[in-house]
């Protein structure tokens, strides 16, 4: 459990770092997918949230420190996401 939260503190603090504080400085880094005329926003809670869906479903050996802490980590990933207030917005596409 104790891995579990160090991982979330790092994947949380980290990613204010490396998304949040540039975004607010005007840095656009978005990942959006083009179908057709359509423009949908991959936010990276929902990218984060597979992943660590797929870390868990593919789990065979145990809960080592090293799993924890990766589940962690993308967990305080998604966690920052939710500083935004478009979190739910997936059709915000800046062209």
């Amino acid at each position: 459990m104790q891995n579990i939260f160090i991982g979330v503190l790092f994947g949380f603090f980290g990613f204010i770092l490396l998304n949040y504080i540039p975004s607010r400085l005007g840095a656009r880094e978005e990942l959006d997918l083009f179908i057709g005329r359509r423009c949908i926003h991959i936010h990276h809670w929902i990218s984060c949230l597979l992943m660590l869906t797929l870390l868990w479903c593919g789990k065979y050996y145990g809960n080592t420190p090293g799993f924890n802490i990766l589940s962690g980590i993308l967990l305080g990933m998604i966690l920052e996401d939710f500083l935004f207030r478009n979190i739910y917005n997936i059709r915000n596409c800046n062209k």
